[in-house]
């Protein structure tokens, strides 16, 4: 049975050629070759003042012949009316063409360029919802256990990566159904790769980011498939309100879900996620509250009945889903000084990447469907 681990070793950090505590351009530019069962996004979400919310992700996906890669925007708005919104956009990318020693994604008329600390995000409104955001970084980039890498196999020969802005000012334009407007606010960018198939390597993670009025916060709560050992992978960070990371938990994080009871139904429900993390005589708590829904997906219904994909999700006895929420939380740091709590907003995704079609069970901070708390 193979498990995963956080790299958090200096000799890691050294071997990844990463500078302890220092993030350079270079890291937010392609990481990997291009290659079958690899895969790498760079992601921006927001949170805008008037009520907008929406989540973009420009994604290599795999080779397509020599020098060149598919590539797929996926784009999920949510109108300050509550609408949601989805399009998702295929295309070809030649490899040279993106960036190494900093972000330079030409995807046709869609692109992102620049660093962590500072996107521009441009979705052209051609054939559907469009964008065009700058993200400017409000806290220091953050690699969970300093080098950001989960290494997974007994001799770590895969990896998933990770590299994120969990604060950041969003601004620019937002285009749906034909109308443009000016937004602003509040979001979050980060850069994954993985040199792993996903639906082979993971059963579900949760990801969230909370926004105090001074503290921020980024969880990734992974749990490995089969494969793996169905092992748990916690990572979180912590920032203050200069913006540097105070937290950098390596070690195991405490999470249950409290339920409340349904009034219609009688049948109990979770009510709100909690996280708590010890680190010598430092108590670190995130309590998150169940959200509204800003995207619910069935990647298994969404496959084509009969084609490739669904066959192969059925072979694998998978039933992938994915959704993305807006709630509310509650950031507590617990110290030999005293106890400082903090409420704000979050938004969290729930990513069932290999989710068991027959129902099998493995211990999980927050139930998202009803079908599978039966």
């Amino acid at each position: 049975m193979t498990r995963a681990r956080l790299l958090t070793d200096p000799d890691d950090l050294a071997r990844l050629g990463l500078r302890p505590g220092v993030t350079e351009p270079w890291e937010v530019g392609r990481r990997q070759e291009v290659a079958e069962g690899r895969s790498e996004l760079w992601h921006v979400e927001a949170a805008l003042d008037d009520g907008t919310a929406v989540a973009v992700a420009f994604c290599l996906v795999g080779p397509v012949g020599e020098g060149s890669a598919a590539t797929l925007v996926n784009l999920f708005p949510t109108t300050p009316d509550g609408r949601r919104h989805q399009r998702a956009v295929p295309g070809v990318v030649d490899v040279a063409d993106v960036g190494t020693t900093r972000c330079e994604l030409p995807f046709g008329p869609h692109r992102t360029s620049g660093d962590l600390r500072r996107l521009d995000v441009e979705v052209a409104p051609d054939d559907g919802p469009g964008l065009h955001l700058v993200s400017e970084a409000l806290v220091e980039p953050y690699r969970p256990g300093s080098t950001g890498h989960v290494a997974l196999g007994d001799g770590g020969e895969h990896h998933f990566a990770v590299q994120a802005v969990a604060r950041c000012r969003v601004s620019g334009t937002m285009t749906v159904d034909g109308r443009t407007w000016d937004v602003a606010g509040l979001g979050y960018a980060d850069h994954q790769w993985t040199d792993v198939d996903l639906v082979g390597s993971w059963h579900h993670w949760l990801w969230g980011r909370f926004h105090g009025e001074r503290l921020t916060a980024m969880v990734f709560d992974l749990v490995t498939s089969d494969r793996y050992g169905l092992t748990q992978v916690p990572l979180l960070g912590v920032m203050d309100g200069t913006g540097a990371v105070v937290v950098d938990h390596r070690g195991e994080v405490e999470s249950t879900v409290e339920t409340e009871r349904d009034p219609e139904s009688g049948e109990e429900r979770p009510a709100r996620a909690r996280y708590v993390a010890r680190d010598g005589g430092r108590v670190v708590e995130l309590v998150v509250e169940r959200g509204s829904p800003l995207v619910e997906l069935d990647a298994h219904a969404a496959a084509e009945p009969g084609g490739e994909q669904r066959a192969r999700y059925d072979e694998l006895g998978v039933r992938p889903s994915y959704g993305r929420y807006r709630a509310r939380g509650a950031l507590t740091l617990t110290d030999a000084s005293g106890s400082t709590t903090e409420e704000g907003a979050v938004v969290y995704e729930l990513n069932d990447v290999g989710w068991p079609a027959s129902g099998g069970r493995v211990p999980r901070p927050w139930p998202r469907h009803p079908r599978e708390a039966s």
